[in-house]
């Protein structure tokens, strides 16, 4: 029996991890390597909601990473040599217990601390926690190594916030949309503010926008000169010549008075006797 554990923690391994993360206010991510006998673990992702200081995000890696491996390859895993440019996650670590400051301005630190600490003891894995120095232009291992895990620690924060702002103009749509809505039908929402703000919107935005509204005032022009030119202008002749009439109303009075000449022909023709001679007929009669 006692042969079978010694082979069990023969076989055991070591880890080696370099973690690294990247925080802003709206979001944080986290880039961990992993390599052992067994092979090679590349991952990244994003930090948890309550994420709210760049040390917290970098403890948020090391959990990562002790979860990676454990998942990955069980319980052969002995311990993991954690290699992090954060010197603080490596004093949290490291400590017996967190200051009474911390604990109270940070509970963050705290929470994620209490779950490596549990994670680790539960699953019998040492860690031997190592700064490195982050952000370094020499061509060694761990300045790669580190380079990389920021490299996917960046990338993970970039897609976590370009997720959280569109779930934010989301949500601020629709309560913008809810509110109109509440204004058109008269029934003011009770216990939130008449006034609701829209969603800011870019620069780039704006100026689209503004060429949207310029070309559909050019093309309303257009469309308004092309019927001016299309309507029939009257023909304005002096007052003092006595016909100060347009040139639709003079025609339309040529043709009454060439239909009643044609009218009082026929009638003169029928009273003579004589077959009515049409040739003659003006154009408006023939009409």
């Amino acid at each position: 029996m006692n042969s079978q554990k010694e082979r069990a923690g023969a076989s055991r391994f070591w880890v080696t991890c370099y973690t690294d993360a990247s925080f802003t206010p709206i979001a944080a991510g986290w880039g961990v390597w992993l390599r052992s006998t067994r092979g090679r673990i590349v991952r990244h992702g994003a930090c948890p909601p309550y994420v709210s200081s760049a040390n917290e995000a970098e403890l948020a890696a090391i959990f990562a990473g002790v979860y990676l491996a454990r998942k990955v390859w069980g319980e052969a895993v002995r311990g993991l040599v954690v290699y992090t440019d954060s010197q603080a996650a490596v004093g949290f670590l490291s400590d017996d217990s967190l200051k009474p400051r911390t604990q109270r301005n940070a509970p963050a630190v705290a929470r994620l601390r209490e779950r490596i600490r549990t994670f680790s003891n539960e699953h019998g894995i040492e860690l031997d926690l190592r700064w490195v120095k982050g952000h370094q232009r020499t061509n060694t291992v761990r300045a790669y190594l580190n380079a990389r895990c920021d490299k996917l620690a960046r990338a993970a924060r970039a897609v976590a916030q370009r997720s959280e702002k569109r779930t934010v103009a989301e949500k601020c749509g629709r309560e913008a949309g809810s509110a109109i809505a509440e204004k058109s039908n008269g029934t003011p929402n009770a216990g939130e503010p008449g006034v609701e703000r829209l969603p800011r919107r870019s620069r780039k935005q704006k100026n689209r926008e503004r060429r949207h509204r310029a070309r559909e005032r050019n093309r309303a022009k257009k469309v308004a000169s092309a019927s001016e030119r299309a309507r029939p202008r009257a023909i304005e002749l002096p007052v003092a010549s006595g016909l100060d009439i347009g040139l639709e109303d003079r025609c339309a009075r040529n043709r009454v008075r060439s239909k009643r000449d044609d009218d009082e022909r026929a009638e003169q023709a029928v009273a003579s006797g004589a077959p009515p001679n049409f040739a003659p007929l003006s154009r408006a009669m023939r009409r």
